[in-house]
C-alpha cells in the first residue's frame, strides 16, 4: 500500500477535510482557528491522501531553537485517520518529518503527546521550552547530503 498515498503540503481544497480529521483529537478546535493556522507562515502542514484524494493523515510542524535540544523540528500534531492502514500512514508521515528535520539540520524531532488542547499551546513559549510533553527523537544529520 506504500504507493497508494501521496504526501504534500496542504492545499486550500483540503482544509475542511483535514479539519474533519483533526476534530477527532481536538474537539474544541474551530474551523476559524484551523484556517488561521493554515494561512499562517510558522507551521508547515503535510497531508497524506489516498488514491481517492481523501485526507488519511497529517502533520503540523515547525523548526525552532529549543533551550536544551538545540535546533528542533517540533511536531505538535501527527494524526492518522485509517482503521485499515494506520501504521503505514503514520510511518510515511514520520519519515517525511524526519526528512525535513535532516534537511533543516535539526538535532531532534519532538512529537507531542496527543492532547485535546494542543492548539492552545502552539504560541506558548513556556510550553515550547519544556522537555516533558512529547517524544524526543534524536536525528543523525549526517545523511543530509543524500537528501538535498
Amino acid at each position: 500500500m506504500a504507493d497508494e498515498y501521496a504526501l504534500h503540503t496542504i492545499r486550500s481544497d483540503q482544509v475542511v477535510r483535514a479539519f474533519t480529521l483533526l476534530r477527532n483529537v481536538t474537539p474544541t478546535l474551530t474551523i476559524d482557528q484551523w484556517q488561521s493556522l493554515v494561512d499562517g507562515e510558522r507551521w508547515h502542514i503535510v497531508v497524506a491522501t489516498d488514491t481517492a484524494c481523501y485526507v488519511r493523515g497529517l502533520t503540523v510542524s515547525s523548526t525552532g531553537k529549543h533551550p536544551v535540544a538545540g535546533k528542533l523540528l517540533d511536531v505538535p500534531v501527527l494524526v492518522v485517520g485509517s482503521a485499515v492502514d494506520d501504521v503505514n500512514i503514520a510511518d510515511h508521515l514520520f519519515t517525511e518529518a524526519k526528512r525535513r528535520a535532516i534537511v533543516s539540520k535539526c538535532q531532534f524531532i519532538r512529537i507531542w503527546m496527543p492532547a485535546p488542547d494542543v492548539f492552545e499551546h502552539l504560541r506558548d513559549l513556556t510550553h515550547y521550552n519544556k522537555w516533558d510533553h512529547g517524544l524526543m527523537c534524536p536525528i543523525d544529520i549526517a545523511p543530509a547530503a543524500d537528501l538535498t
